[in-house]
């Protein structure tokens, strides 16, 4: 597929206000994310059935894995748009049945192979069932970097 399809993101939490476009180009394969899990699965022996959809910005998990509960995770650069930073932005889901509390650690690797940036993300508070929406701005210069999820935890939250 040649083509290109564009789609526009907005989203805001309180005072800050998230757009971006996301674009496929048709390229397929490219996996913005990668996790210690994902990394363990490329290097297992192939099997007959594919657990990772290509164009998935998460790769697919087991049921029941706590790290199931990121639903997104990418770098948004809105430069373009008036931003002055390049940002990190995530969807989280609480799958359990209590509130719970979301942390985890993240780098991003540049083309080189190189890590030029890490942080931490906080999801606080979360409902059974809500989906929750943030980000942070980041030191990035560029936004042609693979994030990688290096830590992982949920808690329940009081």
């Amino acid at each position: 597929m040649n083509s290109r399809h564009g789609v526009i993101v907005a989203f805001s939490i309180g005072a800050f206000a998230f757009a971006g476009v996301a674009c496929d180009s048709g390229a397929g394969g490219a996996n913005p994310v990668q996790t210690q899990e994902a990394e363990a699965e490329a290097s297992a022996p192939a099997t007959s059935a594919p657990t990772e959809n290509p164009r998935s910005a998460i790769p697919s998990l087991k049921p029941g894995n706590e790290r199931a509960d990121l639903k997104s995770f990418a770098v948004d650069d809105s430069r373009a748009f008036g931003a002055d930073r390049i940002w990190v932005v995530w969807t989280v889901v609480n799958s359990t049945s209590g509130k719970a509390n979301y942390t985890w650690d993240w780098e991003a690797i540049d083309t080189h192979g190189v890590r030029v940036a890490k942080g931490t993300e906080r999801a606080i508070g979360v409902e059974p069932g809500e989906k929750t929406y943030g980000g942070s701005p980041t030191t990035l210069e560029a936004a042609d970097v693979k994030l990688r999820v290096t830590k992982f935890d949920r808690t329940a939250a009081p």
